[in-house]
């Protein structure tokens, strides 16, 4: 199949990469800037005859016909564009977030529903595709670690210089939750199969007070679930230290535990049985190996994308909490 990257930065190169590497092949590209085209094209080998587009509309009106849209824009661009894509009927393959206001998913959410046949649209979510969480999500359904009570995550960012100097300054809207967090509320979400009823929140922008980014640098949300499970996830963009993800999953059977130290389990309350090293610091997949083959099989997408709608209206809503210091009842719109 025909892919078309939107957006040719550091993203839209891995994308490039990935869908090559599928056996997918790419013949368009789209950004702003026609030197990141060029930049990409030459760095992934792509052919001359690749359509260079500074307009979205002449990558989906032109020729030859893409029919997957694979999106690596910055935050804000994600809802035209993908909104577009999925009103001319293409498959949509997305960086989180796929949008950045509850309106947006809203709108989102009701094209994709009202679709006759709804295209296949999946965000990137790349923890997803680490052999230890596979493995973790196996002996969950299991029921090996018992009914699981809390979900603890925390995303350290510790790369302050890019939300005050970078894109993201200039963003009229930025939640270190949606673009972040939303990781970690991801696995929370996908690794127990549960939804949560309420989220509270609180934040702050201690960090970046001064400078010219302009939105909370830290949140922490407190999610509740119909099952009695507790979900806590903090979003911690100013932390003075490497970027690293901890995550701790806590059932009344056994426990696991995911930081700079690697994955442990817990089977007693003493030592813990070590699984696998540290997430490395630049480690960047994408969940594109695991769904090309999806696609071009013509596989219903259906679940995946719902899921990735009510994940981002976790976010959303948690957003929300922080800016209020409230508890808000998540709905869901799909």
């Amino acid at each position: 199949m025909n892919v078309a990257i939107l957006g040719c930065g550091g993203q839209g190169r891995r994308h490039a990469q990935a869908w090559t590497a599928a056996g997918h092949t790419v013949t368009a590209l789209f950004d702003p800037d026609r030197q990141a085209m060029e930049s990409l094209r030459v760095a992934c080998r792509l052919p001359d005859e690749t359509q260079l587009c500074q307009i979205v509309e002449a990558v989906l009106w032109g020729e030859p016909f893409c029919r997957i849209i694979s999106v690596a824009s910055i935050d804000s661009a994600h809802y035209d564009q993908v909104f577009l894509a999925l009103h001319e009927g293409r498959s949509v393959f997305c960086e989180k977030p796929l949008c950045v206001t509850p309106s947006e998913l809203r709108s989102l959410s009701r094209l994709w529903t009202d679709a006759d046949s709804p295209c296949p649209l999946v965000c990137n979510f790349p923890l997803r595709v680490m052999p230890v969480l596979l493995q973790l999500k196996q002996k969950i359904a299991a029921g090996v670690f018992g009914d699981i009570y809390a979900v603890e995550g925390d995303y350290w960012y510790g790369r302050l210089s890019k939300i005050t100097e970078g894109w993201r300054k200039d963003e009229p809207y930025y939640s270190v939750m949606v673009s972040g967090g939303i990781h970690l509320v991801d696995l929370m979400c996908w690794l127990t199969g549960q939804y949560p009823e309420f989220v509270s929140g609180v934040g702050n922008d201690l960090c970046t007070r001064g400078t010219a980014f302009q939105h909370q640098d830290y949140q922490a949300a407190t999610f509740q679930f119909a099952s009695g499970m507790i979900g806590r996830i903090s979003a911690n963009f100013g932390c003075v230290r490497s970027h690293q993800t901890r995550f701790a999953l806590w059932g009344t059977k056994q426990s696991f535990l995911l930081d700079d130290d690697g994955s442990r389990l817990y089977r007693t309350r003493k030592k813990g049985l070590h699984l696998q090293p540290r997430i490395p610091e630049r480690w960047l997949p994408t969940l594109i190996p695991e769904y090309a083959p999806r696609l071009s099989a013509g596989e219903d997408m259906t679940a995946v994308t719902k899921h990735d709608f009510r994940v981002l209206e976790c976010c959303l809503v948690a957003d929300q909490a922080a800016q209020e210091s409230t508890t808000t009842a998540l709905l869901y719109t799909a």
